[in-house]
């Protein structure tokens, strides 16, 4: 140590330092500290600057409040884990002081000691999903916090995600009161408001408390310092890409969430609603629908009617291939035939005519005003099947008519 100056250490070659013959620093010990800035090329340069990270120094260029990412993290004695962040410090952690931290993983500190046991398990955990930090600087050298990043780094994610989202996550109803639910997302507080909580009315909060509730992140307000979540923000993202796979020919089941005057609304698969119209519905279920005993968590087997261009979708209790069936038997039996059918309504393109059960027919506005034929609603009239094309019956007025 003697032959070291205040201009530095006299045997070092600043010449070669300074010339564009510099390689640069060691790269064998950047690969696994990408910050470090080791000259030495020497085979214990490594173990010697791992020693050096060891004792509690002061490191300039952190800051108290960084957040760094951790490249590794071992247990070394009970419930306490060694971590090293990208920028060359190694931090012992105790994780009984981490219980947030723990919980992601739902886990008790006890458990995840265990877990890190494996050094396949750590990797997995690092590898799954990056792991931060929170460093802060004090007299007896550097702490951190794995709770705090965590928090920090969820936090910044969320502000994101209001300007561009894109990601869904598990809220947990811990809490409830008059306006909506207090829940737990990514260990984060916020809070669901009762008509961002479900596609229709919710009637019955209590039954929300300890459920998860798919969400998306749907404001900040500052002063509360909390995160507003909606399922219905939810929905209205992946809806588009999940409604293709519905099916017109298979039969769903689901659960009552609401009635109104026209119909029942069916939550089904976790995510749809849909609408039974009280003309779809079968006998036994409009008796029961006009009694009002038809309830909020009733269930109901039922078929896809229709998905308007709108993402509406209609749903029916009628079997849509009974009703295709019947549909090709009146296609084959019934064209060129002169049918008895049933007035229900008159349209400005023309008069709906009721031949069967489900199958109405339509006469031009054109071919009434040729026969000057104005039929009224509820009436009987003699029509001729003309063609069906698309599942449109055409139907004209007979020469006799």
């Amino acid at each position: 140590m003697n032959n070291i100056t205040e201009q530095g250490d006299p045997d070092f070659d600043w010449a070669t330092y300074e010339s564009e013959d510099f390689k640069g620093y060691n790269k064998d010990i950047q690969k696994i500290y990408p910050e470090s800035r080791v000259l030495c090329r020497k085979d214990y340069a490594l173990d010697l600057y791992e020693l050096m990270l060891d004792y509690p120094v002061k490191i300039k260029d952190v800051q108290d409040g960084d957040i760094v990412q951790i490249t590794s993290i071992e247990p070394v004695e009970e419930y306490t884990v060694l971590v090293t962040t990208y920028n060359g410090l190694s931090l012992r952690v105790d994780l009984t002081k981490e219980k947030r931290f723990c919980g992601f993983y739902d886990l008790t500190p006890e458990d995840l000691w265990e877990v890190l046991q494996s050094p396949e398990n750590q990797t997995e955990i690092l590898e799954s999903e990056p792991v931060y930090i929170e460093i802060k600087n004090t007299s007896q050298g550097i702490i951190g916090s794995l709770s705090k990043a965590r928090d920090h780094k969820v936090q910044h994610d969320f502000l994101e995600e209001i300007k561009s989202p894109s990601s869904a996550y598990q809220a947990k109803v811990v809490g409830l009161n008059k306006g909506g639910f207090f829940v737990k997302v990514q260990g984060i507080d916020a809070f669901l408001p009762g008509g961002l909580a479900a596609a229709n009315k919710i009637t019955n909060f209590e039954s929300y408390l300890g459920k998860e509730i798919p969400v998306m992140i749907e404001d900040y307000l500052k002063d509360n310092d909390t995160f507003i979540v909606s399922n219905k923000k939810y929905l209205d993202h992946i809806l588009p890409g999940k409604i293709v796979n519905l099916s017109l020919d298979k039969e769903y089941k689901g659960t009552v969430t609401g009635t109104a005057k026209f119909g029942i609304f069916i939550e089904f698969d976790e995510i749809f609603t849909g609408l039974i119209h009280v003309s779809k519905m079968i006998k036994e279920t409009k008796e029961l629908f006009k009694n009002r005993e038809i309830k909020a968590g009733d269930e109901m087997y039922f078929w896809i009617k229709e998905i308007t261009d709108t993402n509406k979708i209609i749903l029916s209790e009628e079997n849509p291939m009974l009703k295709k069936i019947a549909f090709d038997q009146f296609k084959e039996s019934s064209v060129g035939m002169i049918k008895e059918g049933k007035v229900i309504s008159n349209k400005p393109f023309g008069t709906l005519v009721k031949m069967e059960k489900d199958i109405i027919g339509l006469i031009s506005k054109k071919e009434l005003k040729t026969k000057n034929i104005f039929p009224e609603v509820g009436g009987t009239i003699m029509v001729t099947v003309d063609d069906i094309k698309k599942n449109k019956i055409y139907l004209s007025l007979p020469n006799e008519a």
